[in-house]
C-alpha cells in the first residue's frame, strides 16, 4: 500500500475517495484489509448485477456495513 500510495494520509484519502469509512483511525492492518474486502465486494457484486440485472435500480448506491 506504501509503494501503491506513497504515504500513509495518500492511503486514508484513497480509501476516502472509495468510501470506505472508519469508525476509528485506522492502522495499515486495517487499511490493507479494507482494501481487498471492498475490491471482492466490487468483483461479487458486479457479477451478480451483470447476472441479475434490474434496470429500475440504475444509479442505485449500496453501503455495506460491517458491525
Amino acid at each position: 500500500m506504501l509503494k501503491q500510495y506513497g504515504s500513509y494520509n495518500a492511503c486514508r484519502k484513497a480509501a476516502k475517495k472509495q468510501e470506505i469509512k472508519f469508525s476509528r483511525t485506522p492502522g495499515w492492518m486495517q487499511l490493507i484489509a479494507a482494501f481487498n474486502y471492498a475490491q471482492t465486494f466490487q468483483q461479487i457484486m458486479t457479477a451478480y448485477v451483470e447476472a441479475h440485472p434490474e434496470p429500475g435500480l440504475k444509479g442505485t448506491t449500496f453501503e455495506i456495513s460491517m458491525k
